[in-house]
Order: structure tokens, then C-alpha cells, then sequence
């Protein structure tokens, strides 16, 4: 009779446990759990109400035995309606074995505003001053401030007729003829929204000063309100120090005088336009009278104001959940 010695038993013993606990066997590995990751959720938003294409990565899957595909329904690049929609995403290896995950695609409606009837009121900053030379002064509507923002709310407010009525009196004093017509600027025109910036030709030397223009300012917020009109209150922009007209004096007093228009929102609880912080530094914005801005210190201007407006004053309808069929 044939006696294994002891030793190799034990051998034999220990290759098994190894094996065993190495995930070997007549089978060969086991495979690891499949697994699989979707992308994060999406968000688009739709400028006419039709749905819109969305894209996202593919989803990423690890584990799993053989060959793992995976796919998602519905698919990247599909046409998302308005809502919210659930992309379910599988992924399936070689064994028939599945692993499965989602994420939503979110597609906000047009935005719209509280209200599409703007009034700028202002002086020759708003009527659209520029300064071809030193001495030589020219109002340009179509390059004001108020006509270029017309043109950025009625490019992404589509549902919407937005306009902007420009009421610009070059030369004026807010303590002046400002203040005087404002009342009256109102009841002719009905605006829903007043972008107030004014006050720079009362800083001038001789002019009545900061005081008389806060005062007047305040005044004209106020006569907004009892009109029920909502309002918004500009800073005034920036004026070149050492430059040909000898502005300087306005210039170092600009800052101060916009720190008490802001203190003026605040108090009043109305929307702020900063558009002082928008354009200090860039001296290339301002024209060569060292006053009026530059047809692209316009534009730059004209996108202050649709910032502030797009924060203050749109609206976006809730998006409805959808289940995508």
C-alpha cells in the first residue's frame, strides 16, 4: 500500500487554501462587481420654449467580466423639452450581468422679465454724448447706452417686446431740470422701469454740488414710488484725472459722490446700477473731452445695466418635472 508522507499532504492542503483564497479554481478569477457611474446632472436653458439639444459625457462603469458596454436613454445630443427629464444610463459585461445609474437633464423656459417698458432718464450720458475732439460735442442715440441695451434684452427676452426709452437731456442738473421734469417725464410715458443716472453736471465747478444732487435724486426715487413705478438708481461713471479739459477736481470727487448714491439705494430699497465700479480703471472707455464715454465705453455701460436688470428684475417660471418616455 501506497503511503503519501505527511508533509506532502500538507502541501497539498495549503495549494488549495491558496487557491481558494486567491479567487482561483477550475473556473478561473472571479470577476469584480460591475459598477457604473453616471454623469452629473445637466442643465440647459431654451431662449423660445422648443427643446434644445444637450450633450453629457459618457457614463463611466469599472468591474464587471469581459467586454462592458454601456448606453443611456435618452441619448447625449437628444432634444430635451422644457422641464426636467431622467436619463437612465446601463452598463452590461460579457457575463449578461448589469449595473444601472441616472441623472437628470433640467432645461429652464425663456426667461422673462417683471416688466419690458425701461425709461433711462439722465443727462448727456445718457442721451449719448461723445467727443470727437476736445470742443466738439455730438449726440448719437443709436450709441448711447440705453439703445445698445434694447438691443441685448430684446436678444435674450424673445417672449417679450423689451424697449428702452431714452430720455437723456444733455447738460442737465439733477437739482436742476432734472428733478423739474422728471414728474411730468413719467406721466407721458408710463414706463414700468426707470434707470435713474444722474448728477455729474452738478459736481462741476460752480455747480449747486453733491448735496443738492442727493437731494434731488432722492426726490425723483420718491416720485417714482408714489407713482408706483419701480426704479432703479445708478452710480455715475468715472471722469479723467490730467487729462485736456482739467477735470480733475470732478474727478477726485466722483468716488465720495457715488459712495452716497449707494448709501441713497440702500435707504430706499431699490435696485443699484454700479456702474462707477463697472468702468474705474479703464481710462480707455472715456472719451477725449475726458467726460463722455467712447461708443465702446457705451456698449461696456449697456451691459452694466443688462447685468443689473437680468438680476433685478427677470423671472423664470418654475421647470416641471418630466419623465422622459
Amino acid at each position: 500500500m501506497n503511503v503519501t508522507p505527511r508533509w506532502t499532504s500538507r502541501l497539498i492542503v495549503a495549494a488549495c487554501v491558496c487557491l481558494s483564497a486567491c479567487g482561483g479554481g477550475p473556473n478561473g478569477p472571479t470577476p469584480l462587481a460591475l459598477t457604473i457611474t453616471c454623469p452629473a446632472n445637466q442643465s440647459a436653458e431654451s431662449a423660445d420654449g422648443n427643446p434644445v439639444a444637450v450633450s453629457f459625457n459618457a457614463p463611466q462603469s469599472s468591474g464587471g467580466n469581459g467586454t462592458v458596454t454601456s448606453t443611456c436613454t435618452p441619448t447625449s445630443g437628444s432634444q430635451f423639452p422644457e422641464g426636467t427629464s431622467t436619463v437612465s444610463c446601463e452598463a452590461r459585461d460579457g457575463a449578461n450581468r448589469t449595473a444601472s445609474c441616472s441623472f437628470s437633464v433640467r432645461v429652464q423656459g425663456p426667461p422673462r422679465l417683471i416688466a419690458a417698458r425701461f425709461l433711462a432718464f439722465g443727462d448727456s450720458l445718457t442721451a449719448g454724448v461723445f467727443s470727437p475732439a476736445p470742443s466738439l460735442l455730438i449726440v448719437s442715440p443709436p450709441g448711447s447706452y440705453p439703445f445698445q441695451l434694447q438691443d441685448r434684452l430684446v436678444a435674450r427676452y424673445r417672449l417679450q417686446t423689451p424697449i428702452v426709452l431714452n430720455e437723456g437731456n444733455p447738460g442737465e442738473l439733477a437739482s436742476g431740470t432734472g428733478v423739474q421734469r422728471f414728474r411730468s417725464v413719467l406721466m407721458a410715458n408710463r414706463p414700468d422701469i426707470v434707470l435713474l443716472m444722474e448728477g455729474t453736471n452738478d459736481l462741476l465747478v460752480g455747480a449747486p454740488g453733491p448735496d443738492a444732487a442727493i437731494n434731488a435724486l432722492r426726490a425723483m426715487v420718491r416720485e417714482a414710488k408714489g407713482q408706483n413705478i419701480r426704479i432703479a438708481l445708478a452710480t455715475i461713471p468715472p471722469q479723467r484725472a490730467g487729462g485736456l479739459r482739467n477735470r480733475d477736481a470732478v474727478a477726485r470727487i466722483i468716488p465720495a459722490f457715488n459712495g452716497r448714491i449707494r448709501e441713497l439705494a440702500a435707504a430706499e430699497t431699490i435696485p443699484l446700477i454700479d456702474v462707477f465700479a463697472g468702468m474705474d480703471g479703464d481710462n480707455s472707455l472715456i472719451g477725449i473731452d475726458d467726460l463722455h464715454m467712447t461708443m465702446h465705453g457705451y456698449d461696456v455701460m449697456a451691459g452694466i445695466y443688462f447685468d443689473a436688470i437680468r438680476t433685478n428684475f427677470e423671472v423664470q417660471p418654475p421647470a416641471a418635472a418630466l419623465q422622459w418616455r
